[in-house]
């Protein structure tokens, strides 16, 4: 007898599927992944904004989210 799919089983299947799809959507339209970073995920160097927009820069990445208030200088 099969046994339901537990919660967690079922997410990494979406996230799979989900995963697969989009790489298969960017190499038919031979597009590159885009890719960026939230400031949160690096927050212990604590950058303000301008620093994580060189950083940015540096990275050559396409995106970055500064999702908090504190890292403006006003």
């Amino acid at each position: 007898m099969n046994q339901p799919l537990s919660r967690r089983d079922c997410l990494k299947q979406i996230l799979l599927a989900t995963g697969a799809a989009s790489l298969a959507t960017a190499a038919e339209t031979n597009s590159r992944l885009k890719l960026g970073f939230d400031n949160f995920s690096i927050r212990a160097l604590g950058w303000k904004a301008g620093k994580l927009l060189d950083y940015a820069a540096k990275q050559s990445v396409d995106a970055l989210l500064i999702s908090d208030l504190d890292s403006y200088e006003s």
